[in-house]
């Protein structure tokens, strides 16, 4: 009978955790499904795939694009609209992050995801709370056919 009611407690508890476990995007500008179907968000940044940022853009809610490639590679091709090019390599990046306002939303891309991640992490340690970051950087924009 212990034994009988220890694991009909146990299968309960694992399917309240399990359905009770389900992570959801953070919605702060009330956009469509396809931006929470397209993001995950860690802290205060929001990893949005292409298709999400389009639709951001296209409902004009995407805050300050910032491209923190190199300005070489900024100058052979970025996202149309973006308002900063930092380079997250460049000694100077936090001194240049650190003028922005921490209260606006900034997405954060790069050619491959992997530095604007490392930027988006930057920018949350200093205050900033409303970030996303482009999976895939520039290179899964242009590939989207954008």
């Amino acid at each position: 009978m212990k034994k009988l009611l220890f694991l009909t407690i146990a299968i309960f508890s694992i399917l309240y955790l399990t359905s009770c476990g389900e992570t959801t995007a953070r919605n702060t500008t009330n956009a469509s499904t396809t931006i929470k179907q397209s993001s995950e968000t860690i802290g205060a940044v929001t990893h949005i795939k292409a298709a999400g940022l389009k639709d951001l853009i296209s409902k004009n809610k995407t805050g300050e694009l910032i491209d923190v490639r190199t300005p070489k590679e900024f100058q052979s091709g970025a996202i149309a609209g973006t308002t900063y090019n930092i380079d997250v390599s460049n000694r100077n990046f936090k001194a240049e992050i650190g003028k922005l306002d921490r209260d606006k939303t900034y997405v954060i891309y790069c050619r491959s995801g992997a530095r604007s991640g490392r930027a988006a992490k930057i920018m949350e340690s200093m205050g900033f709370k409303q970030l996303y970051n482009l999976k895939g950087g520039f290179l899964s924009w242009k590939n989207a056919g954008n």
